[in-house]
C-alpha cells in the first residue's frame, strides 16, 4: 500500500488482507477485503453475523486470516518465494553496512526481533534501530552499542526526521 514491489516484500506473520482455510485443506489463500469489509461494517460488540464467515471453496470449513496465529498458518508459494528472497537479500549484505530498522513491533514478537538482532550480532557493520511507542522498546545488552530504540508515535518521529532533512 505504501508503493513498496510486492516481491521485495516479506510479510513474515503474513498478512491479515488474505484468508486461508482453518483447516489447512489446501495450500492457497485468497484476498479477503470485500468480504473483510463487510465483516467490518455489520459487526455489532465485536461480532459479526456467522452466515458472513467465509468458508474455504475446497472444504467448506470456516477460513480465517493468513496470520500467523497457531500452527496452522500457511507457508505457501507465494510466502516460500518471499522468504528465499530475504534470505537471498541476507546473503548479499553479509559483510556490508546494513541497517535493520523495526516499526512498531512490539517487544513481546520475537518472530520478527529475534532474526534482526542475532543477525546485528553477528554482522560487524549492522545497526539496529527499533521505534515504538509507550516505552515498549527492547534491545538485548549483547547489541545495544550498534542499536538505536526510539520510544515514540512512527508517524510523528518520521515526520520529525523528514524536517530534519
Amino acid at each position: 500500500m505504501a508503493g513498496f514491489p510486492k516481491e521485495r516484500l516479506f510479510e513474515i506473520e503474513g498478512n491479515c488482507r488474505y484468508l486461508q482455510c482453518s483447516h489447512g485443506c489446501h495450500n492457497k489463500t485468497y484476498l479477503g477485503d470485500e468480504i473483510l469489509i463487510k465483516m467490518a461494517q455489520s459487526q455489532e460488540n465485536g461480532k459479526v453475523s456467522s452466515n458472513l464467515i467465509p468458508k474455504c471453496p475446497e472444504c467448506g470449513g470456516r477460513m480465517q486470516v493468513h496470520i500467523e496465529l497457531d500452527g496452522d498458518f500457511l507457508r505457501d508459494k507465494s510466502w516460500q518465494t518471499s522468504c528465499d528472497a530475504y534470505q537471498d537479500f541476507i546473503k548479499k549484505a553479509h559483510g556490508k553496512k546494513i541497517v535493520f530498522l523495526e516499526l512498531g513491533v512490539g517487544a513481546r514478537n520475537q518472530m520478527i526481533k529475534a532474526p534482526f538482532m542475532k543477525l546485528t550480532n553477528m554482522e560487524k557493520n549492522a545497526t539496529y534501530i527499533t521505534l515504538n511507542k509507550g516505552g515498549d522498546l527492547y534491545i538485548p545488552e549483547a547489541i545495544a552499542a550498534k542499536s538505536i530504540g526510539i520510544d515514540g508515535d512512527i508517524a510523528e518521529v518520521l515526520q520529525q526526521l523528514v524536517q530534519m532533512r
